[in-house]
């Protein structure tokens, strides 16, 4: 499936290296184009607060591994808060990805979201169909919002910003090279993987990268999950 063929990569510098690595394995020829980079933000006073309160909370939510890794990582372990017998807060997290960092930090998955999007995990019927949930939400600076949009009116949501993502610029010289590429298949996991590479190329240059000529397309695109791929028609219709 993959043996010979030239595939774009266009994650951070650490996804497209593991992904790389499997990738090579089953023969194809992969190219690394790092389209942004992850950055810790300073604790802030309401993030701090929500820490020494996490035993008042109901749900932590995480709709990244992102999140995960920049509010459980840096302050060590965090096991369970009993309270009245039970074990609170629960966890729910975005897609099996998430899921799988979460538990490597020892914590419990109470509820992984069917549909793998910010909207999916606010349509899960533990939030949809209950109201007055206390929800800690940690998130990426530009996040997109949905989850904490669609139930502010029916739980208390407290989001506090725990990581950024910086966009990666490149050369003149290497973004020539990657046009002049015979590219099988381009990947992206994320729609800011897509605004990057589109905020890099040009509306032209990405359209003759990822676009279609007449009914041909030049290259198979690959996207991770609904919100990804509306962002990239979205990129393609402008």
């Amino acid at each position: 499936e993959f043996k010979n063929k030239e595939i774009l990569l266009t994650r951070d510098r650490n996804g497209n290296r593991k992904l790389a690595k499997v990738l090579g394995k089953r023969g194809a020829r992969v190219i690394c184009w790092e389209s942004f980079r992850y950055l810790a933000v300073p604790p802030s006073k309401k993030l701090q607060n929500a820490l020494h309160r996490l035993d008042r909370f109901d749900w932590i939510v995480f709709t990244s591994p992102r999140a995960a890794e920049y509010l459980i990582g840096p302050i060590g372990r965090m096991g369970p808060i009993r309270r009245g017998g039970d074990v609170f807060p629960r966890v729910a997290v975005v897609g099996p990805a998430t899921a799988k960092v979460v538990r490597s930090f020892g914590l419990k998955v109470s509820l992984v979201s069917r549909v793998a999007s910010s909207k999916g995990l606010a349509s899960e019927n533990v939030f949809k169909k209950t109201k007055g949930l206390k929800i800690f939400f940690p998130r990426a600076r530009d996040a997109l919002g949905d989850f904490e949009r669609i139930l502010c009116r029916r739980h208390r949501i407290v989001s506090c910003v725990v990581y950024r993502k910086e966009f990666v610029r490149h050369t003149k010289a290497q973004i020539q090279k990657l046009l002049s590429r015979k590219i099988d298949e381009v990947a992206f996991y994320s729609p800011s993987a897509v605004k990057a590479l589109y905020r890099e190329l040009g509306n032209e240059n990405f359209f003759r990268l990822v676009g279609q000529v007449g009914r041909v397309r030049r290259v198979r695109v690959k996207t991770i999950g609904p919100t990804t791929a509306q962002q990239l028609k979205a990129c393609l219709k402008s």
